[in-house]
């Protein structure tokens, strides 16, 4: 339980750390950092990745998440942390997993139980009511 409630909160100020960074450089720079500090941790980790089952034409996929994932995933929450609060992004993140959920059920039938749905209306309301009572400030990010 502690190893998520730390997970929860690195998480969490990462939208803080990357608004106090924004203002000093700019965004594109930031986000350069991180991808650029990240890929230094995986290749000093790389001896303890286990073992690989690569296949011929795994490149193309792997090739196609590396673009989505963390390189425009990065890029886009960047440009939008432009243009609203810490909060705010937190709040509109927590949307992620109800269309992962939603993406399972979809894709791979999965079903969706009464508590993961009610977590999924909340995480909607809280999303709903931090976006409508936002208060756009000129030349500031919303709050």
């Amino acid at each position: 339980m502690g190893c998520l409630v730390l997970a929860m909160a690195l998480w969490g100020s990462s939208f803080i750390a990357l608004k106090m960074a924004f203002s000093e450089l700019p965004p594109l720079w930031v986000i350069f950092a991180r991808m650029a500090l990240g890929s230094m941790v995986f290749l000093l980790a790389w001896h303890w990745r286990g073992k690989i089952d690569y296949r011929a034409g795994d490149w193309k996929y792997l090739l196609g998440l590396a673009a989505c994932e963390p390189c425009l995933y990065f890029i886009f929450e960047a440009l939008a942390l432009q243009n609203t609060s810490a909060s705010q992004a937190g709040m509109i993140t927590a949307l992620l997993p109800l269309l992962v959920a939603m993406g399972a059920f979809v894709f791979l039938h999965e079903r969706i139980s009464r508590y993961s749905l009610a977590g999924f209306l909340l995480a909607i309301a809280g999303v709903v009511w931090l976006s409508l009572g936002g208060v756009a400030k000129p030349g500031r990010s919303s709050k």
